[in-house]
């Protein structure tokens, strides 16, 4: 059941993130069907209801569920998950695996998140006042307003026109990354490290939702993908997670794929976009491959623009922040996400 699992998981996100065709779609659907089906005989089994196969099931199709936004299914499927969980002795069971408890809880921090946060359930358009002909003009961003930015952004935003929404995820990753530097030291005032961990999370949420939007210009949806690996290559024990599963996809659909000729007043956001892709995905990964890919595609960018690709690399990358930080991931996957609001 898991295999033809994955063969669905597979077929589903190359259909999401791929041309596919009508027959293509109809032999998911079947696949899909059948496992579905399976799935619910095993759970009306006492004898196989609790078993790792009917787990990592459920999780793989909350999963796909995730991509095309089925966020009620999504519910369905996790509440039949916490029901089989209680089964096998509770969440703290030394029985369950943690590959199935921390996609858990992160799948059920993004529900949870969905309730509080409207970036996706106002819809895109209707949250930004930039719609039509008038959504791609410059913000009027003040000198001041950017002087508050990260070294480099305010080169960034004054060559390309932003959406609303990228420049509002950028200032509040501002927010908490200018807190970085009084992070103490691992096992110090993990409250505060936890802290820092839930505003990544969050962000990487946002980041998320923005970038299942296809109204996203290739320019906007790169630099998103770029503070959406960000937020999630600095969160610790959260790598090889939902969120970076889903990090993975969307720059696996961008690799293959050509980019458009790189004007001079894009060229800024591209080399910022090529350094954090660079940085925080390992080498051969997909973030790697792309950002190599951007960075090329810029080749002969003037001193200055390399200057902001440097900077960017150092303020946004640091091993020792991550390990300080990763005392304050367990925090933020035991269930009290929300407790003190978003």
């Amino acid at each position: 059941m898991v295999a033809n699992a994955v063969l669905v998981w597979a077929a589903d996100m190359r259909e999401r993130f791929g041309a596919g065709n009508q027959s293509a779609r109809e032999m998911l659907l079947s696949r899909r069907n059948d496992v579905i089906r399976e799935l619910r005989n095993r759970i009306s089994s006492s004898e196989t209801c609790a078993s790792d196969a009917v787990m990592m099931t459920i999780l793989l199709l909350v999963g796909t569920e995730l991509l095309h936004d089925n966020i009620d299914a999504m519910g369905t499927h996790l509440g039949a998950l916490r029901h089989i969980i209680q089964l096998r002795g509770g969440i703290d069971s030394p029985s369950l695996s943690k590959w199935v408890k921390i996609p858990l809880l992160q799948f059920e921090n993004f529900l949870n998140y969905r309730h509080f946060d409207h970036v996706k359930s106002s819809g895109f358009e209707s949250v930004s006042p930039m719609v039509g002909d008038a959504r791609h003009q410059s913000l009027p961003a003040s000198p001041a307003r950017l002087a508050k930015l990260p070294p480099g952004f305010a080169e960034l935003f004054a060559s390309i026109p932003v959406n609303v929404q990228v420049m509002n995820l950028v200032e509040r990753i501002t927010q908490w990354a200018l807190q970085m530097a009084d992070l103490p030291e691992v096992g110090v005032d993990g409250d505060k490290s936890a802290a820092t961990v839930h505003a990544m999370t969050l962000d990487a949420f946002r980041a998320f939702d923005l970038l299942q939007q296809e109204q996203l210009e290739e320019t906007e949806r790169l630099l998103v993908l770029g503070l959406f690996s960000f937020c999630i290559f600095m969160n610790g024990a959260a790598i090889y997670s939902v969120m970076e599963w889903a990090q993975r996809l969307h720059c696996m659909a961008l690799v293959g794929k050509p980019i458009a000729p790189i004007t001079n007043e894009r060229r800024a956001s591209m080399i910022w976009v090529a350094a954090m892709l660079m940085a925080t995905g390992g080498d051969g990964s997909p973030a790697w491959l792309l950002g190599r890919r951007i960075k090329s595609v810029c080749s002969g960018a003037d001193a200055s623009l390399q200057v902001i690709l440097q900077t960017s690399q150092r303020y946004f990358w640091d091993q020792d922040l991550t390990t300080r930080l990763t005392g304050g991931t367990a925090g933020s996957m035991q269930g009290n996400f929300f407790g003190d609001g978003v």
